[in-house]
């Protein structure tokens, strides 16, 4: 008996813990979510001056209010795509993206990369900045990078 009542007890308050999940995903629209595409212009690098434009292609997740998770590619043109994860969170108007990036090149030479993007919620418009490190196997050599510019909410393809 004892261990009946127990077992109801915790089964309810497992279902209590469940309700407070769901009532915080309702909460959660504020947050962008689902698939969200951007083009990207690339208007500084390392080098200087830049003018590239690629897309960018996010599924984002809401976990609640405040916090998500992002996964997708980026479309380069006469490059492999690069696979993109990542966090994003609210601050205010903003929501800021750290987004993690590898990418096997068409060379062979294997990158990686960290951008941190701050979007605004309501145009879902931002800039962007990222450091890539470089590893080209054939010479055994390493590099680095950097990037800068903005990104504007498009449509997905």
């Amino acid at each position: 008996m004892r261990k009946t009542v127990l077992l109801l007890v915790g089964l309810v308050v497992s279902g209590i813990f469940l309700l407070s999940g769901a009532v915080c995903t309702v909460n959660a629209a504020t947050l962008p979510s689902g698939n969200i595409c951007w083009t990207v212009k690339q208007t500084q690098t390392e080098k200087g001056s830049s003018s590239k434009t690629f897309s960018m292609a996010l599924h984002l997740a809401a976990i609640d209010s405040t916090v998500g998770t992002a996964a997708g590619t980026v479309t380069i043109s006469g490059e492999n795509s690069p696979i993109v994860t990542g966090t994003y969170f609210k601050s205010g108007s903003y929501v800021y993206m750290n987004l993690t990036m590898t990418q096997n090149l068409s060379d062979g030479t294997k990158e990686t990369g960290l951008l941190q993007a701050k979007v605004s919620i309501s145009t879902l418009k931002g800039t962007f900045f990222a450091v890539f490190h470089q590893f080209d196997p054939s010479s055994k050599t390493f590099d680095d990078g950097y990037a800068a510019g903005t990104l504007t909410k498009t449509t997905c393809s």
